[in-house]
Formats: C-alpha cells, sequence, structure tokens
C-alpha cells in the first residue's frame, strides 16, 4: 500500500496492467525463491508480493474487482495499519 501512495491513477494504470499480464501467464505464489521483476516497480518479488500488489492496485482504479484471489480480509487489515502519516 505505502509504495502506491504517492501514484496518482495515472501511474498506477499501466502498472497494475503490467501486473495483470504477469498474473495471466501464471504465478507460483507457493515459491518465495522464485523472484519476478516488475518494469514499473524497483526490486525483485515473489509471486505472492506481486499478487499483493495487483489486489491493492486494482482495488484503488477499480474497487470490488475480483483478480482471482481474494485477499479482502488481508486487504482491510493493512488499510487499518496503514497511517497517513
Amino acid at each position: 500500500m505505502k509504495i502506491f501512495r504517492s501514484m496518482d491513477n495515472q501511474q498506477l494504470g499501466p502498472i497494475l496492467m503490467e501486473l495483470a499480464q504477469m498474473g495471466s501467464g501464471g504465478l507460483d505464489i507457493h515459491n518465495p525463491e522464485r523472484r519476478y521483476t516488475v518494469k514499473s516497480l524497483a526490486g525483485d518479488f515473489s509471486a505472492l508480493k506481486i499478487v499483493c500488489f495487483m489486489y491493492v492496485a486494482a482495488q484503488r482504479l477499480i474497487p470490488g474487482q475480483d483478480i482471482g484471489m481474494d485477499l479482502s480480509k488481508e486487504y482491510a487489515m493493512a488499510k487499518g495499519m496503514v497511517s497517513d502519516g
């Protein structure tokens, strides 16, 4: 959530599209050793983190969108933990 906080929707849209394309190719969320890179984000990430990024971006841009994995409880909990300060 923090990684996307300073981004506006125009910046977030292309990232969501890239993440969705990665997801459509299949992500092995059960293998934390496998790493993925996202052109728009610095670093490398596990598949589970990619899915989490996708969920957060989708909820911000198109709330309620089904990305194929329900992280609504985790998302609500994380929103409560992230402060605006």
